[in-house]
């Protein structure tokens, strides 16, 4: 009784503080190329991933003071929780088919990969060692997962990019350099892989792409600020990442071809983490205001 007490009042709470936030905003700047369209959280809700059909969200919270995984319909505003129990889930991406959620979790005692099977409602351990493995996402096929591991057996450690299975088997490290490796992610095509170099000692992060063998790597963005998170256009042109040479992180892309850079989110608050929709036309993102984090859904306007 207390459990089902509990979550209705935590499911209750969730959709109020929904019901407040979904709101449209107006148009953004002429000149951004992008539309606001609603802010769907006011709390701390990171990491959004859209399902493939474009209906749903998934994101992590820690509105239950630790972070969990919940999923927000798109066309009846409702969200709910995926999973409960003690531990950290973060950093969610929605598989290709749809049917499972890839995510690190510290539910073991230190960070490793797991999937949850929207069907079945099985939790999946996928990798299982000592060091950590974050930042998981997943080939456009479905097949491999890329993520990070660190290397606790070099000084100073550091993260590199590793490919495997979709069922853990025949792990590969395909980037490991001087610097940090992290946040890859397939292109659509599977052909190319972006991620994000740390640079200058960790002072300067900038983009870069390399095929999906972990060779040909090439630098997409030049700046002495932070560009981080690289995720995808649905095209696959382009990369859409975060940028902080505005002054506050914003949204930008920079095309893969020319190089030619633009930004998408202007204002004053901090954007990132983007995802884009498989149709193309909008991404979402966080927005880090007032000392909470939000969740924006953007329209992108050509």
């Amino acid at each position: 009784m207390a459990t089902y007490l509990f979550r209705s009042i935590l499911n209750y709470l969730l959709t109020l503080f929904l019901g407040l936030s979904c709101c449209g905003l107006g148009r953004a700047q002429t000149n951004s190329k992008a539309d606001t369209l609603q802010v769907i959280t006011n709390y701390e809700f990171a990491y959004p991933f859209w399902s493939p059909d474009g209906t749903q969200i998934v994101f992590q919270s820690n509105f239950t003071r630790n972070w969990q995984l919940y999923v927000r319909n798109q066309e009846t505003n409702k969200i709910h929780r995926l999973m409960e129990h003690p531990g950290n889930d973060v950093t969610p991406a929605w598989s290709p088919d749809g049917t499972k959620i890839l995510f690190t979790s510290d539910r073991d005692g230190d960070e490793e990969i797991y999937t949850y099977d929207l069907i079945t409602k099985e939790v999946k351990q996928i990798t299982n060692n000592t060091n950590r493995d974050i930042h998981p996402n997943w080939s456009p096929d479905g097949k491999r997962i890329i993520f990070n591991a660190d290397r606790k057996d070099v000084v100073p450690e550091k993260l590199v990019i590793c490919v495997m299975n979709a069922d853990g088997s025949q792990v590969k490290i395909i980037k490991e350099d001087e610097h940090i490796n992290s946040y890859a992610s397939f292109s659509p095509d599977g052909k190319k892989i972006a991620f994000l170099k740390w640079m200058d000692k960790g002072n300067n992060g900038e983009i870069f792409l390399m095929n999906a063998d972990g060779t040909g790597e090439t630098r997409l963005t030049s700046n002495t600020t932070w560009d981080a998170w690289p995720t995808w256009s649905s095209n696959g042109d382009k990369v859409i990442y975060s940028s902080s040479q505005p002054g506050a992180f914003k949204i930008c892309e920079v095309d893969i071809n020319t190089k030619k850079v633009r930004q998408l989110t202007f204002g004053n608050d901090e954007d990132a983490r983007a995802n884009c929709s498989k149709d193309g036309r909008y991404i979402v993102f966080n927005r880090g205001a007032s000392g909470k984090i939000d969740i924006v859904v953007f329209r992108i306007l050509k």
